[in-house]
């Protein structure tokens, strides 16, 4: 039982991790007047769709 709770909480501090780099990339691209959106995968499709790649 000890594992599982010791990977859920690395797991939970991966996605706390990818979450500030995000706003990290988000805040130097801002800088640049570049943009960044993450979208999941449902939005990105529709985004594929509306733009015809």
């Amino acid at each position: 039982m000890k594992a599982k709770e010791k990977i859920i909480k690395s797991q939970e501090r991966s996605i706390y991790l990818l979450k500030c780099q995000k706003k990290i990339i988000a805040k130097e691209l801002a800088k640049i007047n570049v943009h960044f959106h993450d979208l999941n995968d449902e939005e990105f499709k529709n985004h594929i769709k509306k733009r015809n790649i």
